[in-house]
C-alpha cells in the first residue's frame, strides 16, 4: 500500500531511522498508527456515557425555539399557577 507524505514527514521518518529509533519506514508508520489507535479508538472514546434523560429532547425543543434559554444554567421549569 503506497501513501504520499509531505517532505516534512519524509524527513521526520528518515531522521528517526538515522537516529536508530526505528529500523525502517514501516516501523515508523506502524508506531504512529498504534498511537492514533490508542488515542482515538479506545473503548471510552467510542462508547461515551449515555446522555442524561430528556437532554436530547430539550436540545431539539431549544433548536426549534420552543424552550427559552436558561438564565442560570439550569433547565427552565414552567410555573403552574393553578397549584
Amino acid at each position: 500500500m503506497a501513501h504520499a507524505l509531505t517532505e516534512h514527514y519524509e524527513k521526520v521518518i528518515d531522521r528517526l531511522i538515522r537516529l536508530g529509533v526505528f529500523a525502517n519506514r514501516s516501523e515508523v508508520v506502524r508506531a504512529g498508527l498504534k498511537e492514533l489507535e490508542e488515542k482515538y479508538l479506545r473503548e471510552d472514546y467510542l462508547n461515551p456515557p449515555p446522555l442524561p434523560k430528556g437532554s436530547l429532547a430539550r436540545a431539539y425543543r431549544k433548536q426549534r425555539g420552543e424552550e427559552p434559554e436558561p438564565k442560570n444554567g439550569r433547565p427552565h421549569k414552567p410555573v403552574d399557577y393553578d397549584e
